[in-house]
């Protein structure tokens, strides 16, 4: 098993490596305009992936096999795959239940095999990891470019502040690049670097210790990189467990840090911008799309990937060429998969509440950082999607949940 963790480890400094080759079979187009969506990719961390599954399952064959056969997960591959059975482009679909394997492997692994010993060099790697992202985001929010050069291969795109669908805000009446590092949209950026901020607060350093004063550092680098993402829920977050971590005793003290950080929170809410308003009525219009695609098959949904497949019939009215997933991950996994898949969906849910309330109750404060990593997946895919469309949102995701199920949880202090 110690090649496995290696392979994990070497995993977890990939994570913002978007570097991939894709495919453009014919199911990856909709008329006529291709759906990155929907190009089977294998990314540097799939082919990691794959290395760990081959490590690692002669020691864990029969944990996994009790987890794979388990009724929940039994339940869900049945829904899948009646779903693909309906689904528009059955292929689609079938690539979906690839990528659910995949990730639901690494949540697996992590909730298996991850201990106390293996906590120190994560933090380390994603912290690490974590800086490197925050120094690509500045020079690219400097350049309003992305960097080009060896940077390609590290999976960052090519793009500009004038490049079509990208992400930007309004300052002083001038439109400013949202910069994206290696990640595909500066959102994932930030629940990446929120990974390590999570972990580095509730880690215990001696206050004597040089590490100490590198923690320090690097909350401060880290929490720039999300500032430099914008990303209204990122910042939200961000503020929230700085200051349930450091929060002053004393009611005068902590009135005036909660009126800070609210100050802090309504400028960045606006994020110094006049188009929050129509971003608004972009996403209501993906709910409505979302509904009326639920509709055309309430009880199985229609199928994984096939999202898009619908959407096109209601697109126009918003725009005929930018194809987006609805930016919620519950109406999105209940649009493919119907009213059968909820169900699924709500005993996932009620499992994963009962795991965070124990985990509540221990004084570890790794489990800590892991509810509120949970927490923050839970209440930001209200508003976003890529916890359950996007290599790297899903793989983030597949390791926070692993954490939150693993054993270790209730015995790091």
């Amino acid at each position: 098993m110690r090649a496995a963790r290696f392979v994990f480890f070497l995993l977890l400094a990939a994570i913002p490596i978007q570097f991939g080759k894709h495919f453009w079979p014919s199911f990856s187009f909709v008329h006529g305009i291709r759906i990155d969506y929907l190009s089977p990719t294998l990314h540097v961390t799939d082919l990691i992936v794959v290395a760990l599954i081959l490590l690692s399952i002669n020691g864990l064959y029969r944990e996994a096999f009790k987890f794979f056969t388990s009724k929940l997960f039994i339940l869900t591959v049945i829904v899948i795959l009646v779903g693909c059975t309906f689904a528009v482009e059955k292929t689609a679909a079938l690539f979906g239940l690839i990528k659910f394997l995949e990730f639901s492997y690494v949540a697996f692994f992590v909730s298996k095999v991850f201990s106390v010993k293996d906590r120190d060099v994560s933090v380390y790697l994603l912290t690490l990891g974590g800086v490197v992202t925050t120094i690509i985001l500045s020079f690219q929010f400097i350049l309003q470019s992305s960097l080009g050069g060896v940077f390609y291969y590290l999976g960052e795109r090519t793009f500009s502040v004038a490049t079509p669908g990208i992400a930007t805000f309004h300052f002083l009446g001038q439109l400013v690049l949202r910069p994206y590092a290696t990640f595909p949209h500066p959102n994932v950026t930030s629940f990446f670097l929120l990974l390590p901020i999570t972990l580095l607060l509730f880690a215990h350093f001696r206050r004597d210790s040089i590490i100490y004063y590198f923690k320090a550092i690097a909350l401060i680098v880290l929490s720039f990189g999300v500032c430099l993402t914008f990303s209204r829920i990122a910042l939200l977050f961000l503020a929230l467990i700085f200051m349930g971590r450091f929060l002053p005793a004393g009611l005068f003290r902590r009135i005036i840090w909660v009126a800070v950080i609210v100050v802090f929170f309504l400028i960045v809410i606006t994020r110094l911008e006049t188009g929050i308003l129509q971003d608004i009525g972009y996403r209501i219009q993906l709910i409505e799309t979302s509904f009326q695609i639920f509709l055309r098959n309430p009880i199985i949904g229609v199928g994984l990937q096939n999202f898009f497949y619908h959407e096109v019939d209601f697109q126009n009215r918003i725009t005929p060429v930018l194809f987006q997933p609805v930016h919620n991950i519950y109406l999105y996994w209940m649009a493919m998969t119907g009213i059968a898949g909820g169900v699924v969906l709500g005993l996932f849910l009620l499992k994963l509440y009962k795991r965070l309330r124990m985990l509540v109750a221990t004084k570890s404060r790794f489990a800590r950082a892991s509810v509120l990593l949970a927490l923050f997946i839970l209440f930001a895919g209200l508003f976003d999607h890529y916890f359950l469309t996007l290599q790297q949102g899903q793989l983030v995701t597949a390791i926070v949940l692993g954490l939150v199920f693993s054993k270790q949880t209730k015995d790091l202090e």
